[in-house]
């Protein structure tokens, strides 16, 4: 569910509609075990868009790279950033790094505090439970854990998701291929089309300006003609 950005609540529902059992409620243990595998296969992409941005800069490791970023939500108030650096040569992602500007210590304070005044019968262990460090780490590495496997699919397709899921043991099937594949193909067929736009759109460009060009010359050429005046 966390491929498809839908979080526990569309788990369950998705799983009774499936005849399923219901998804365990504390699926927080395993996500040490999927930043391992997602960080494998991440940065082994990206060591590998840096061998391809190399060779396309004639064996130079001097290569060029554009650096961005993107906010968690718009405007600058946001907590959460994250930082890539893309290689000029390929387009792939070679470099990323996840911001924030959460401080558990003094978030939890503010939380503790404000959870304490408005019920004083609940004991702090209690909220130091619900409200404490812990939380907001799992938060945090979600981030790291989205980004991870957003750089997987811009570097290498959603297919490359079938690495991930045999990495945790999971084989892959002839559906789960097709459909990854397809994801791809619609994705790189809508890339080029809109390339093929914007080329077309500069190639008109072009032309009205050399039109525009030639005109202008003529007229310069009629204007001082031998006899004209």
């Amino acid at each position: 569910m966390r491929a498809i950005g839908k979080g526990g609540a569309a788990a369950r529902i998705f799983c009774g509609l499936m005849n399923l059992p219901p998804p365990p409620a504390k699926f927080e243990r395993h996500n040490s075990l999927f930043l391992n595998v997602l960080k494998t296969i991440s940065e082994d992409s990206m060591n590998a868009a840096v061998h391809e941005a190399v060779i396309a800069n004639d064996n130079n490791s001097n290569i060029a790279v554009a650096v961005d970023g993107t906010w968690h939500k718009r405007g600058y108030s946001s907590l959460n950033r994250v930082v890539c650096a893309t290689s000029v040569e390929n387009g792939k992602v070679i470099d990323f790094e996840a911001l924030t500007k959460y401080c558990s210590s003094c978030k939890e304070k503010d939380l503790l505090k404000s959870a304490f005044m408005e019920e004083h019968k609940i004991p702090m262990k209690v909220l130091t439970n619900v409200f404490g460090s812990k939380f907001l780490k799992q938060f945090l590495l979600a981030l790291k854990l989205g980004v991870m496997d957003a750089v997987i699919c811009f570097n290498d397709g959603y297919v490359s998701r079938i690495k991930v899921f045999e990495a945790l043991g999971i084989k892959s099937g002839y559906n789960m291929e097709r459909a990854l594949l397809i994801i791809d193909n619609k994705r790189i067929f809508e890339a080029e089309r809109i390339v093929n736009k914007v080329s077309l759109e500069a190639r008109n460009k072009r032309r009205s300006l050399k039109r525009k060009m030639d005109k202008q010359n003529l007229d310069e050429e009629n204007e001082y003609q031998s006899g004209k005046y």
